[in-house]
C-alpha cells in the first residue's frame, strides 16, 4: 500500500442499468450477465428498474445462470413481486454457489453468497449470516488472483462492512486490506455511496489518507448518496476526527444522522458515537449511550445485537472507566478469536502492571501480515512495554517503527489507548526519535488510567488487607499478625487512602478488581516498579 494510490476523479456516471437492459433487449444472456456482474451493487439499489427488465426472461434462462436468478430472486422480494418464487430463486443460487461441482466463477459465488449473507443479516440470523459471509470473502480472494476488469473492491468493502459489524473485526480487517489492493482495478468512476464505503472501509482498516481521499471524493459526487451511504460518510468522517483527537464535530452531527439504515449500520453508529464520548473524556456517559442505544436497537429492530459487534467499544469504555476485571471478561467471552483479541488481552496485562506478560502475548501474533490497525495497536503496546525497562536497541527499533507506521497511516488512536504513564513515555520516546510531527495541529491524549501504578501496596498492606477480608476488627487483624492494634490502623489509612477506598467492602472490592492480591507474575521488586 502506498500514499500515491489512484482514487478516481469525481465524474458523472453512467445509468449502470443501460448496458443490462440492452442486453436484455437484445435478448443476449451472456452479455445480461455480464453486466449484471460488473454493476450487482448498483442493480440491488435499483430493485424495481432491474426486477421489471428480469421479468422478461424466462425461469428456464435465469436457473441456467445462478447469478441473474439470484438478482431476480433479490429484486422480486425487494418489490413485492411473488415472494415465494423470489425465495425459490435465491434458494436455487445459493444452493448452486455453495456447489463446488457446479461450473461458476469465484466471482459469481463470491457475489451470490455475498448477497445472502447481507439478507440473512437482515433477517437477525446473524450466526448463518457470518458463515456465509466467510465463504463469501474466501471466493472473493480466489476471484481477486484471477480478475482484473470488475468491481472487486465494492465487493471487499461490502464483505469487510458486513464483518466489522457482526464483530468478526480480524476478518474484516482482512477484507478491507483486500479491497484496497483492488481499489484500482475497479471499472469507471464510482458513486458516492461506493466511495462512501470505501473512505469507512479504509478508516475500519487504518489508512487515514486513503480514507480522507475518498471521503472527498464521496462528497464531491453529484449523484446522491444512500442512507447507509450517509452514514458510511459519518463513520469515516468520524474515525478520521477521532485520529485527530476531535470528538466535539461527531457528536454535534450525531442528530442529523437518519437511522432509518439497515442495522448493521446502526450498530456502527452508536459504537463511534460512544467512542468520541471516551475520547472527549467521558466515558461513563460514553458506556450510558452505547448500552442505552443498544437496548433501542433492539427493541426497535427485534433483533439481538451480537456481543461481538460491539465488544470493543465496550471493553475499551470499561478500561477507560478502570474497571479492568470486566474489560477482561468482555474481551474473553465475546471477542472471536484473533490478533485482535491477542491485542486487547496484551493491553490488559499491561494495564494490570504485568508487561512481561503483555510481550508474551503479543509475541502469540501470527508472523503473517497484520491489518494496519492491529499492526499499529500491537506496536504501541510493544514499545510501551520495553520502555518500561531501561532503555534499550530493541526499545529504540520498536519507537523508530512505531513513528514510522503512524506517519504512514496517519492513525494516533493506538496511542490514546495505552495507560496514561506509558502513553507520556512513549509520546516522550517518539519527540526525542525525531516524530515531531505526528503531534502538530493535535491535543493527543491517553483514554486509559494508570491503574496499576496508583494503586501499588507495599507488602506488608497487602498481608493487612488480606487478613482483613477475613477479619472484621483492627483488634482481630493485630493479634493474627503480632502487632499493635494502632499499626494496624496506620495501616488501614494507607490502603485506603491509596485505593481511594472509604469502607473495608470497598477496598476489599477495589483490591480484587485490580487484582492487588494476586501473587506478582513478573518477578519484580514488591513496591511494583519495574527493575
Amino acid at each position: 500500500m502506498t500514499e500515491d494510490r489512484h482514487v478516481p476523479a469525481p465524474a458523472h456516471r453512467p445509468d449502470p442499468s443501460s448496458a443490462f437492459l440492452a442486453a436484455i433487449a437484445d435478448g443476449d444472456e451472456l452479455a445480461v450477465e455480464n453486466a449484471a456482474r460488473r454493476h450487482w451493487f448498483e442493480l440491488i439499489g435499483e430493485c424495481s428498474a432491474a426486477a421489471s427488465a428480469l421479468r422478461g426472461m424466462a425461469d428456464a434462462a435465469l436457473a441456467r445462470r445462478p447469478l441473474l436468478d439470484m438478482l431476480a430472486g433479490l429484486c422480486g422480494l425487494e418489490t413485492g413481486d411473488d415472494p415465494e418464487r423470489g425465495m425459490r430463486r435465491i434458494g436455487r443460487a445459493v444452493a448452486a454457489a455453495q456447489d463446488e461441482h457446479t461450473e461458476l466463477t469465484a466471482i459469481d459465488r463470491a457475489l451470490i453468497l455475498y448477497a445472502e449473507s447481507a439478507r440473512r443479516q437482515r433477517l437477525g440470523s446473524d450466526a448463518q449470516a457470518i458463515r456465509v459471509a466467510h465463504a463469501a470473502l474466501e471466493h472473493a480472494m480466489v476471484a481477486a488472483a484471477w480478475v482484473q476488469t470488475l468491481p472487486l473492491a465494492a465487493l471487499f468493502t461490502h464483505i469487510g462492512v458486513s464483518l466489522h459489524y457482526a464483530g468478526e473485526v480480524d476478518l474484516a480487517l482482512e477484507a478491507f486490506s483486500a479491497g484496497q489492493t483492488a481499489a484500482p482495478a475497479t471499472p469507471g468512476p464510482a458513486g458516492a455511496t461506493e466511495l462512501a464505503g470505501r473512505a469507512a472501509a479504509f478508516a475500519y482498516e487504518g489508512d487515514v489518507p486513503l480514507a480522507t481521499r475518498y471521503l472527498e471524493q464521496a462528497r464531491a459526487m453529484t449523484d446522491a448518496v444512500s442512507p447507509a451511504g450517509a452514514v458510511n460518510q459519518w463513520v469515516a468522517a468520524s474515525m478520521i476526527e477521532l485520529e485527530h483527537f476531535d470528538s466535539a464535530g461527531i457528536l454535534a452531527r450525531l442528530d442529523a444522522i437518519d437511522m432509518e439504515v439497515p442495522f448493521e449500520h446502526q450498530i456502527a453508529v452508536c459504537t463511534v458515537a460512544a467512542m468520541a464520548r471516551m475520547v472527549q473524556g467521558d466515558a461513563a456517559a460514553g458506556l450510558a449511550s452505547l448500552e442505552a442505544r443498544i437496548r433501542s436497537i433492539e427493541l426497535h429492530t427485534g433483533r439481538a445485537v451480537p456481543p461481538s459487534s460491539v465488544a470493543t467499544a465496550r471493553s475499551m469504555l470499561q478500561l477507560s472507566l478502570g474497571n479492568v476485571r470486566v474489560a477482561s471478561a468482555i474481551v474473553e467471552s465475546d471477542f472471536p478469536p484473533g490478533p485482535t483479541r491477542e491485542v486487547a488481552r496484551a493491553r490488559i496485562e499491561l494495564m494490570r502492571g504485568h508487561p512481561a506478560a503483555a510481550l508474551r502475548r503479543l509475541a502469540e501474533l501470527s508472523t503473517d501480515r497484520l491489518p494496519l490497525r492491529t499492526a499499529a495497536e500491537a506496536s504501541a503496546l510493544e514499545t510501551a512495554t520495553l520502555l518500561r525497562r531501561s532503555r534499550s536497541s530493541r526499545a529504540d527499533a520498536a519507537v523508530d517503527y512505531l513513528g514510522a507506521l503512524l506517519a504512514r497511516t496517519g492513525m494516533r488512536m493506538p496511542l490514546a489507548f495505552l495507560p496514561r504513564a506509558d502513553f507520556d513515555r512513549v509520546v516522550t520516546a517518539l519527540r526525542a526519535a525525531g516524530h515531531d510531527e505526528l503531534f502538530q495541529s493535535m491535543h493527543a491524549r491517553s483514554v486509559l488510567p494508570d491503574i496499576a501504578s496508583t494503586t501499588t501496596l507495599t507488602a506488608r498492606e497487602r498481608t493487612v488487607l488480606r487478613a482483613l477480608m477475613d477479619s472484621g476488627s483492627a483488634t482481630e487483624i493485630a493479634r493474627e499478625l503480632y502487632v499493635s492494634p494502632n499499626t494496624v490502623k496506620s495501616q488501614l489509612r494507607s490502603i485506603y487512602r491509596k485505593l481511594g477506598a472509604a469502607t473495608r467492602q470497598e477496598a476489599i472490592m477495589l483490591a480484587v478488581e485490580r487484582q492487588l492480591l494476586e501473587p506478582r507474575a513478573e518477578g519484580g521488586p514488591e513496591d511494583g516498579s519495574s527493575r
